[in-house]
């Protein structure tokens, strides 16, 4: 099981991009396993992005000790409907 911690979206301003910052964290000790945790839906009007135009620029996988996970790797994936 799993919970969401704060969520923050820092709209584009100039050249600065718009920003979406989230947590998610297991809620039982055994934490998590491999598989897909995060899908984000934007509605959007008008626009076609690229893949090119989402990065990740912060990712900090942990145990319950806080202790840096490296075997885990997070990717971006963009579906247009």
């Amino acid at each position: 099981a799993g919970t969401m911690g704060p969520v923050t979206y820092t709209p584009a301003a100039g050249a600065v991009k718009a920003k979406l910052d989230f947590t998610i964290a297991s809620t039982v000790a055994a934490g998590v396993g491999a598989g897909e945790y995060a899908t984000i839906t934007l509605i959007l009007s008008g626009v076609n992005p690229a893949a090119s135009a989402f990065t990740i620029t912060s990712f900090t996988p942990v145990d319950l000790s806080f202790a840096s996970i490296s075997t885990l790797t997070p990717n971006l994936g963009l579906t247009v409907n």
